[in-house]
């Protein structure tokens, strides 16, 4: 009987030390990690992605993250109408409606690319369908 319970004191020791390493072992890590970057002068990479969630945190605030996706969705939306119909080089009434207000919210953006020329063709070279 007391070898049993010699067994279950060290097997209940045992289970404790595993606990206590699995605990604390993250933690250790974490701090040798910090330590090594503050003696080599290098960023840790809990602070790296702290700046760079500052800097987005920057941008969202700016809006000019929201400006570049405005720009990307009507530039695509711009351009599909353009490929769509290129063959034929003509629009439908509605197209060129939607074309002509992508376009002013496209310019009132900021666009600055190849759009330009493709309003340009589009609105001055191409026929209209009724």
């Amino acid at each position: 009987m007391a070898w049993i319970e010699r067994a279950a004191v060290i097997l209940g020791a045992a289970i404790s030390l595993g606990t206590l390493l699995c605990v604390t072992l993250p933690r250790l890590r974490a701090l040798a990690s910090e330590l090594y970057g503050r003696l080599s002068g290098k960023k840790s990479l809990r602070q790296e992605l702290g700046e760079l969630r500052g800097m987005l945190s920057q941008m969202l605030a700016d809006g000019e993250l929201q400006r570049e996706v405005d720009l990307c969705i009507l530039r695509d939306l711009i351009t599909a109408i353009y490929y769509k119909r290129v063959e034929k080089k003509t629009l439908r009434s509605f197209e060129l409606k939607d074309l002509c207000a992508l376009y002013e919210l496209y310019a009132k953006r900021g666009g600055n690319s190849y759009v330009h020329a493709l309003y340009e063709q589009m609105t001055h070279e191409w026929d209209v369908e009724k």
